[in-house]
């Protein structure tokens, strides 16, 4: 009943008593409005209704004569009249559907959020069951949002609808309080919430990526802070149709919910997903998501032919089940909601049903068959049939309406027919009235949809092309008009609209601008698709310049938000289409190659051709060296020489001298990026080649270039870069300095997952410092940011998850270590070179725990992938480490000496100290007693240096050793009293009772 009151028109009083007198029918349908704004305002107003009927009744009321009661004679229905007295079908076979979303509802009030994944054909009654859900939520107190996807939509369209709802009516400071730090990323997607925010702070800068990431966070914790004052059930339909933007969105939302006080219900068509990429990145989704625990999958089936017969016995309010008449329409419809709905109610408007004696009844019920009854046999066939009825002047309304869209609002509609305006209402209100089109909430105007897709999907079939053609054109053209001084959320539509109209010049107007605005809200998928439709109009125009323009931008896109071979064939295609131009510039081509060039420079990804790429961008510029795209390419060679490149590969001189060379000529042009990004090579060659004074001597010219640039980015990476050559340099303090700095510098401009990275930093280098409290502290610190904002970083995930492992173990609990390490094997470490990272966290993490297997195995596999100088120092350090733990002297013996020279010349006095002490101990075993001095003493004086207190306690134990060997038991009863001061502060509890068994 309650769901009734809500969704469905009033019946007017008179069809159910004819003597009811048209003044007082007016005053009891105002009274049960809808809308709050339309009923009496007060008491006394209504009671002032009330008394002017009385008086007119009291001055002449006209009797109604006798034998005109309801259902003494057959009453034919149709139009209004048969929509008002059939009102909504009553729901049937769906009761152990709902019995679970109201349980849904009752958990998510308690805290225990969830997603309900919705499935079902068209016209299956997902819409009738999440409204008959909702009717239950309000009740229970809880806030109901919705919104819904639909062709030609904007990006992120159902959670911008959904959200808009939420904050309506929400006082300025509490929604400011509500959506918190990500205020400026909300009113990015809904400009509206502007006017009801009382401040907006800048918008954070950073990368795509991050900046996406921060849009997300925004909506996921905008949704979880209103949730924390009053539960909310979110209603997403018809997510089939919904952009890979909004599928993105939706993923992370959903994952977040089951910490929320939310219920999200996500509705789709399964055998309508399209086949695009966003149709695709659905059906992955939602099969992801459908195996999580916090997840419920209903699938709605048709009717049964019993269930069909109980549903017709309740619409016809009937004593008896129609079985015979149920069986009929169970043969056609097939038990479909709709299609039994359309079809009862094209039965009435055909007068082949109708009413005798308060029953439905037809001509068939004396022979009882059926058979004979003609029954439209498609949905489609119902739905014209119901269309059939309208007048000319509604239906042409109606078929303007379906040129506009699943949705339309009636300035446009009125627009585009041309109509007088209290005429349109009328048609409009019409087929509100036979439930063809619902009134929706639009942001500042009356907008209204089609009850049914399939309603919309008949009236614009039957339009013959070129009227079809004609109508999209208005349509644009109405746009225009309407909202020219402010098109930007109606880009899509005038897109669409002009596309449909074969305007290529206005196509390719709205679509370039729609792609803008696409890729400015991350929504990479829709900007594409957009300046694929904006070349295919430049194409038509005869315009290549502008081709090539789009082409490219179609690449740099690609770039950003797609996948390396992608980005590859979108500027393959861009350089192609620049050989075939006439009067395409050397310019233009050095460009594109140099793009294709940082491909593999910039992501480290590289293909066969990356070099030719560069080496022709280089070509096109020969007369022109000092040209900016010159100095780039260089820059791009000077990567390409050494990074992700086995050794065997690499020309390291040649990529030095490439790299001097574009700093030479950015100095001489004044180019301070450019300058700050040769050097930022130089850096980088330093630190794989393991010449770490260089890189900091590199890295240190760059500060006063990158404070002159003031570029977030610059600043960002400049803090990453000295922290990284600091902590090579085993100088840990200042590596935590600038791990620091680059952790504040990444959380302002809002460069998330550069933020984890530095977190992750931080951790590590306290690690290897022995700040075991520091770098726990760290790690959760990490833990928590990443879950709060729903980003991740794989190999910085794994890197915590190694630490906290490694602690972990060093404290005295291996299975909770492994645990540890367990959590995060699933994440990815990015580019297929940091496949030797997985192998050098094993080993760190297996010692630790004291299994020595399987870090022996760790090792060689890793040792294996160590192709370049900086991998083999890593795994030289762990190799030493293995040898000095498990007495395993061969790793002394084959890598030794080279694990020695390396570590002195690259300056890391850890791993110096590491090698000192495990070929020292491994001198001591074979009695080389003055070597083993030697290196001991050593490894003990550079670890007093860095104060490095864990590996110190180590080194001083094996020293004991030496001077027990030595004869020296005094001496080596002081270095075991040392040692397990060291152990006993950082309550290294494994190492506490070995130190404790030696004395």
């Amino acid at each position: 009943m309650i769901t009734q009151h809500i969704n469905v028109p009033q019946v007017a009083p008179h069809w159910h008593n004819p003597a009811v007198p048209p003044a007082l029918e007016n005053v009891i349908l105002k009274l049960l409005a809808k809308d709050p704004a339309r009923r009496y305002q007060s008491a006394r107003e209504a009671a002032a209704a009330l008394e002017a009927v009385r008086a007119t009744l009291g001055a002449g009321a006209v009797a109604v004569p006798a034998g005109t009661v309801p259902g003494m004679a057959a009453e034919k229905l149709a139009g209004r009249e048969l929509v008002e007295r059939l009102g909504r079908s009553p729901l049937v076979g769906r009761e152990a559907d709902l019995t679970r979303l109201n349980e849904l509802i009752d958990r998510a009030i308690t805290g225990q959020g969830s997603v309900v994944l919705l499935s079902g054909p068209l016209g299956i009654g997902k819409t009738r069951l999440i409204e008959e859900a909702a009717t239950y939520a309000r009740l229970r107190g809880v806030t109901v949002i919705a919104g819904n996807a639909y062709e030609s939509a904007p990006p992120y369209e159902p959670f911008a609808r959904a959200l808009r709802d939420l904050a309506r009516g929400v006082d300025s400071e509490t929604l400011a309080a509500r959506v918190g730090e990500f205020a400026p990323e909300l009113v990015g997607l809904i400009p509206e919430l502007a006017r009801q925010l009382p401040r907006i702070g800048e918008r954070i800068g950073g990368s795509a990526e991050d900046r996406k990431g921060r849009l997300f966070a925004g909506v996921a914790h905008f949704l979880g802070a209103m949730a924390a004052q009053n539960p909310l059930l979110v209603v997403l339909d018809d997510m089939h149709f919904a952009d890979a933007a909004t599928v993105e969105l939706l993923q992370h939302v959903a994952r977040r919910s089951a910490a929320e006080r939310v219920l999200l219900i996500v509705a789709y068509r399964l055998d309508d997903i399209p086949t695009t990429p966003a149709g695709r990145a659905f059906g992955q989704v939602i099969h992801a998501l459908g195996r999580e625990p916090f997840c419920t999958s209903l699938g709605l089936r048709p009717l049964t032919g019993e269930q069909v017969v109980d549903l017709l016995r309740l619409m016809a309010n009937h004593p008896q089940r129609p079985v015979r008449f149920g069986r009929r329409i169970y043969e056609v419809t097939e038990g479909n909601p709709y299609f039994i709905e359309e079809v009862i109610k094209g039965l009435f408007e055909q007068g082949t049903l109708y009413i005798k004696d308060a029953q439905w009844t037809t001509d068939f019920d004396q022979i009882r068959d059926y058979s004979l009854l003609e029954v439209p046999t498609s949905v489609q066939g119902a739905v014209e049939t119901r269309l059939q009825t309208l007048g000319e002047d509604s239906r042409a309304a109606l078929t303007s309406a379906a040129a506009v869209g699943r949705q339309f609002s009636f300035e446009v509609l009125l627009a585009v027919t041309g109509a007088d305006e209290a005429a349109l209402l009328e048609r409009v209100e019409e087929a509100m009235r036979a439930q063809l089109i619902r009134e929706v909430r639009g942001a500042e105007e009356d907008v209204y949809a089609f009850a049914q897709p399939m309603l919309r999907h008949v009236l614009y079939e039957a339009i013959p092309r070129r009227r079809r053609r004609l109508l999209h054109r208005q349509v644009g053209e109405a746009l225009e008009r309407l909202y020219g001084g402010r098109p930007e959320a109606y880009l899509e539509a005038l897109a669409w609209h002009f596309a449909e109209a074969e305007d290529a010049e206005k196509t390719l107007k709205y679509a370039r601008l729609a792609a803008r605005k696409a890729a400015a809200v991350f929504a990479y998928d829709d900007a594409a698709r957009f300046l694929e439709q904006a070349r295919a109009a430049a194409e038509e125009l005869d315009r290549p310049q502008e081709q090539l323009e789009l082409l490219e931008d179609l690449a740099d896109l690609r770039f950003v938000g797609d996948t390396r071979e992608r980005t590859l064939r979108a500027y393959e295609d861009a350089v192609q289409f620049w050989k075939s131009l006439p009067g395409g510039t050397n310019a233009d081509g050095a460009r594109l190659y140099r793009k294709l060039g940082e491909i593999g420079t910039r992501w480290g990804a590289h293909n066969p051709k990356t070099r030719e790429h560069i080496t022709e961008g280089l070509r096109l510029l020969e007369g022109a060296p000092q040209h900016p795209e010159a100095v780039k390419l260089l820059i791009a060679r000077a990567f390409d020489l050494f990074r992700f490149r086995p050794e065997a590969e690499s020309d390291y001189r040649a990529a030095e001298e490439s790299a001097q060379e574009a700093y030479r000529l950015a100095e001489a042009a004044g180019s301070l990026a450019d300058m700050s990004g040769a050097l930022d090579a130089l850096a980088s060659l330093h630190m794989t080649t393991c010449e770490f004074s260089r890189a900091l001597d590199a890295t240190q010219k760059r500060v006063p270039i990158v404070e002159a640039l003031n570029d977030p980015q610059e600043r960002t990476d400049l803090a990453r870069m000295l922290s990284w050559s600091h902590e090579y340099l085993c100088e840990f303090g200042e590596a935590l300095k600038y791990a620091s700095q680059s952790h504040a510098l990444a959380t302002r401009y809002g460069r998330f997952r550069e933020s984890l990275v530095a977190m992750e930093h931080s951790a590590r280098q306290n690690l290897l410092w022995d700040r075991w409290e520091e770098a726990e502290r760290w790690c959760a610190l990490y833990l928590e940011t990443s879950g709060r904002l729903g980003v991740e970083h794989g190999t910085s995930a794994r890197g915590v998850g190694a630490i906290r492992a490694t602690v972990t173990a060093f404290r005295g609990d291996p299975e909770r270590a492994r645990a540890l390490e367990t959590e995060t094997e699933g994440f990815a470490v990015g580019h297929p070179g940091n496949a030797w990272l997985v192998h050098y966290l094993r080993v760190f993490v297996a010692l630790a725990c004291g299994d020595d297997e399987r870090a022996r195995t760790a090792l060689e596999e890793g040792l294996g992938l160590a192709n370049m100088p900086w991998m083999r120092l890593r795994f030289f350090s762990h190799a030493m480490r293995f040898a000095w733990q498990a007495e395993d002297w061969r790793y002394v013996d084959t890598l030794g000496q080279d694990a020695l020279d390396l570590a002195r010349r690259s300056g890391a006095r850890l791993d110096l100290a590491l090698a000192c002490r495990a070929v020292g101990a491994a001198r001591r075993v074979r009695g080389q007693a003055e070597e083993a001095e030697a290196l001991l003493t050593e490894a003990e004086a550079l670890l007093r240096t860095l104060d490095c207190r864990f590996e110190l306690g180590r080194t001083l134990r094996e020293l004991a050793l030496l001077r027990r060997a030595q004869g020296r038991p005094g001496d080596a009863g002081l270095l075991l009293e040392e040692a397990l001061t060291c152990f006993e502060t950082l309550r290294a509890q494994p190492d506490i009772e070995r130190t404790r068994a030696l004395m």
